[in-house]
């Protein structure tokens, strides 16, 4: 303590209190021996916490944002491979078609989703086109 009452902050175990004594009390089913043990009191100042707390903040922010990054970049691959890569495709084969060029390589797509069914049936309207312009034909 300092003068006037006052407590001052310890910045040091060197400045700190020196000994604190604490005594175990007898209990009703008989009594302990009395212990001293001596008790430092250290005081931290609040900046090497704080600064901790944010350097674990930074690498938690950090770690999420690669993973979600990571994410995306799968899920972008996924679509464009699943979806946009055959559309682009039959987009190709229907422009060639249209255009006269009935013989022209078959899309050929194994899924059974939506890219599947609009590939089967563009298969069905090319075979009803080649029919229909051998019958005009003759």
């Amino acid at each position: 303590m300092s003068a006037g009452g006052r407590r001052t902050p310890h910045w040091s175990p060197g400045a700190s209190v020196t000994s604190a004594v604490v005594r175990t009390r007898s209990s009703g089913a008989g009594s302990w021996p009395v212990r001293s043990r001596t008790v430092k009191v250290v005081s931290v100042p609040m900046s090497v916490p704080l600064q901790r707390a944010d350097k674990a903040l930074v690498t938690v922010v950090g770690l999420l944002s690669i993973v979600f990054v990571a994410i995306g970049a799968a899920l972008n691959l996924l679509l464009w491979k699943l979806v946009i890569q055959p559309v682009r495709k039959l987009s190709a084969l229907s422009d060639r078609v249209s255009l006269g060029e009935l013989d022209a390589p078959a899309f050929v797509v194994k899924s059974k989703d939506e890219i599947g069914v609009l590939a089967g049936s563009f298969a069905r309207m090319r075979k009803s086109l080649v029919h229909a312009m051998k019958l005009l034909d003759q």
